[in-house]
């Protein structure tokens, strides 16, 4: 029956608020915990992107200094054609599905069984190819338009179209099937069994597909750093005749690839795609779904964790409250979570049967269907919003222990800072006199003590200097 699904599709969106509540909790109290929450950007100097062409103008602070600025006009106009090529290419991810599709049910027609299947793992090839070209070649055209002067704008923008295009190129047939195939061409899922059949189908080989394909990206900066030391020793043993000596770690780790921003925006989709097929498709197979989750999070971190460590070269250390942009990514998970899990059920359940301890309201969504099934949609859609609220209310981001945490050190540093002012006016005081007049009485004088009748607080170092 669909009841089991019903369940599990309330568990998961239930199951994921608290997830996604819990991530943030932890986000924070790591933050706090390696003292990544105090950071000031102004105080780390970015390093400039080298793609960027630009030219040295007057700073608005100071005239002297010259600083890289981007020509507003040439950024504004690159801005428009990248958003515009991201469309176009949006546009090519939608023929290529339709095209797919459409060859499907012709060979569907035509008694070949198998023509579902094929037309799944085309679907994973389209997915992978329009993904290396996008990756390889035209995101880093389109961001290249936009003129971004420091290199961490730099990924960070080309991470965000990437996500973008890659949700687009992964997710939109699966969306076309559950939600629009059975309006716009019912006999297609028909001649499948039924769309809910054909979604199937498609998740569960695209998925599995998707999850061995990605072994790929671990394996490769391996074999890339066995195929240089052994090139490196063909050319010794020629050179010497003799077997090549022990290299160093410095050696060693030249011969690695580096890891950059297109690996680490990498990594995190291996994690966060796999994480959007399950929470908004699971339903359709929830133990394969589950099984199959599992198993590709735990191989991944495990994968990633050994990639930093002995597959690419050692990572140049920064500073990071949190992880960045993708908690947006997260963060539109929780709603694509509830609006999906809503709309599998109305269009992949029985609903007549599911509401069977409400006879009246059987009897409307006999009559009227279509308004029957958008009023459940909007009432769950509440239902769960006002849940998701309440649960923000009740447990806050960041735990009372952690603020009280944060206000004993902010405390800590005030305090220091007392000390480090008072020391330093003290010490600039006396080189003052020292220089316009000598006074050793005053020299060996001993500095007054807060409480003595003539001391007084100093005055803040910069009005000193001033």
């Amino acid at each position: 029956g669909d009841v089991p699904q019903l369940l599990y599709s309330l568990c998961l969106v239930l199951w994921f608020m608290g997830f996604a509540k819990h991530w943030r909790r932890v986000q924070f109290a790591y933050a706090n915990r390696w003292g990544m929450d105090t950071i000031l950007q102004d105080e780390i100097k970015q390093p400039i992107n080298p793609r960027f062409c630009g030219e040295k103008q007057p700073s608005p602070l100071n005239k002297l200094l010259k600083v890289l600025r981007p020509d507003k006009q040439k950024q504004f106009r690159g801005s428009i054609k990248s958003m515009l090529a991201q469309v176009m290419f949006m546009l090519v991810v939608v023929v290529g599905v339709s095209t797919i599709e459409y060859f499907a049910a012709e060979f569907d027609a035509q008694g070949n069984s198998w023509a579902y299947q094929i037309a799944a793992l085309a679907l994973i090839g389209q997915i992978k190819v329009l993904d290396f070209l996008w990756t390889s070649y035209f995101v880093v055209a389109l961001t290249d338009w936009e003129q971004h002067v420091s290199l961490a704008d730099y990924d960070t923008s080309k991470a965000r179209k990437t996500f973008r295009w890659k949700f687009i190129n992964t997710f939109y047939s699966f969306f076309y099937t559950a939600f629009f195939e059975g309006i716009l061409d019912p006999d297609k899922c028909k001649s499948a069994g039924g769309c809910p059949r054909l979604l199937h189908n498609n998740l569960t080989i695209v998925y599995l597909t998707y999850i061995a394909l990605s072994i790929v990206d671990v394996v490769k900066p391996v074999v890339s750093l066995k195929y240089r030391i052994w090139k490196d020793g063909e050319v010794e043993r020629e050179a010497k005749q003799k077997k090549p000596e022990k290299r160093s770690f410095l050696e060693h780790q030249a011969k690695m690839d580096s890891y950059r921003g297109d690996d680490h925006t990498a990594d995190y989709l291996e994690i966060v795609l796999p994480m959007y097929f399950f929470v908004m498709f699971s339903m359709v197979a929830p133990l394969f779904s589950v099984g199959l989750a599992v198993l590709c999070i735990v191989t991944q971190l495990r994968a990633d964790a050994w990639k930093l460590l002995l597959g690419c070269r050692r990572v140049f250390p920064d500073k990071a409250a949190g992880i960045g942009g993708w908690n947006v990514a997260v963060g539109v998970l929780e709603f694509l979570c509830i609006i999906v899990n809503i709309l599998l059920v109305i269009t992949q359940l029985d609903l007549v049967a599911l509401l069977g301890f409400w006879p009246h309201l059987q009897e409307l969504l006999l009559e009227n269907p279509v308004a029957v099934k958008t009023l459940i949609f909007f009432v769950a859609l509440n239902v769960l919003m006002t849940v998701r609220a309440v649960i923000n209310i009740l447990i806050p981001d960041k735990p009372k222990a952690l603020s009280l945490e944060r206000a004993r050190q902010n405390l800590q540093r005030l305090k220091l800072l007392e000390k480090q002012i008072t020391a330093k006016t003290s010490e600039w005081v006396k080189i003052r006199v020292t220089q316009d007049l000598t006074c050793p009485v005053a020299d060996k004088a001993e500095p007054l003590q807060r409480g003595h009748a003539r001391f007084e607080e100093p005055l803040p170092l910069l009005m000193h200097r001033q």
